[in-house]
Parts: structure tokens; sequence; C-alpha cells
């Protein structure tokens, strides 16, 4: 069994989660809805994924929820959303070809499934900010960075979503200390 996120993981999807919230408590026709750790059947790939959070229209969660559905299909979702952490990283982001790296991740998966929008909350220290990527190409599984912003910014989440969430107590994940600086245990 893997471990599961840290707290600092978990508290990005809430801040995210809570401004969706507060767009809709504003507006009683905003027609989205978020829900976490939900497995994605994407047939069109041959394969599953289970996103951080997941963005769609309250229509579809209403039905999925009446079906008691155990998984989502991709033509159901409008936004994914990944926090990277240490481990997650190269499956989250735009694939980097070489040995140690996966040819194919979740962002071309995501991208040759067509969902629409993917959102990349990118916690490594060597590069840290938020990326929405859009416009999919379902034959090259790529997409477009189309909003980038940086750690302690406000995240305006443009049409169609519509929200914003805060950044400011965000911050890259902790590098391990190297094996000499660790205090010994008594």
């Amino acid at each position: 069994m893997s471990p599961g996120p840290t707290i600092d993981h978990d508290a990005i999807i809430a801040d995210i989660q809570r401004g969706l919230v507060a767009a809709g408590l504003g507006d009683p026709a905003f027609p989205w809805r978020a829900v976490q750790a939900t497995d994605l059947n994407l047939i069109e790939i041959g394969d599953g994924y289970i996103p951080d959070l997941i963005v769609m229209d309250a229509g579809i969660v209403a039905e999925a929820r009446a079906a008691r559905s155990k998984h989502l299909f991709s033509h159901q979702l409008d936004l994914v959303v990944e926090v990277t952490s240490p481990s997650s990283a190269p499956i989250d982001r735009e694939p980097v070809f070489g040995r140690e790296h996966p040819k194919r991740t979740k962002w071309t998966g995501y991208a040759q499934c067509v969902i629409s929008y993917y959102l990349l909350v990118d916690r490594d220290p060597k590069s840290p900010g938020i990326t929405l990527y859009a416009n999919p190409d379902r034959r090259a599984g790529r997409y477009e960075a189309v909003e980038q912003w940086k750690f302690g910014a406000t995240v305006e989440i443009p049409d169609p979503f519509g929200f914003s969430f805060d950044t400011s107590a965000r911050e890259p994940w902790a590098q391990p200390a190297h094996p000499r600086d660790r205090v010994p245990r008594p």
C-alpha cells in the first residue's frame, strides 16, 4: 500500500476546493462541483488514474451519485487537478524523455483522453508553481500551458470555471536533509 499524501499536499487540495465552494456560494447558478479520490476509467488509453481533485458539472456529479458510480469516465470531467509530491512528480508532469522518466504520464494520458483542462500544482523546489493546461491534442498527447502562477499569488482560474484560490501559505515540498546534516537520535 502506498503512503497517503502529506497534510501540506491535502491542504492545497482543500484550498482549491474552498475556492470552488466560495464561488458557488456567491452565485446560485455556479455549475461546478469537486470530488476527490475518485477512480477514473480511461478506456481511451486502457488505464485508470485517481486525480487529487476532479471538477465537473453539478448535473454530472448528481447523476454519478444517484447511480452510485464506482468510477468516472473522461467525458464526464472538465478539470483534473494534480499536486506533485517527490514520488509522483515525474508522472504528473509533461514527460521528459530519458532513462529515468516515463514516456507516458498523467499529463499525456489526460490529454489523450481529451480532458479539457489540467491544473498542475508543482511543489518541486527546483521549479515550483501552478500551471493551467488546456487545448488537449488527443493524437500527440499534449496540452498547451494557458496560465501560470508562482506560489504566493492568488490563482484566478478563468472561464469557464471562474473561481480563485490563495497560495500564500503554499511552499515547495521540503528537501530531504543530507545524511551528514542529520542529528543522530539518542
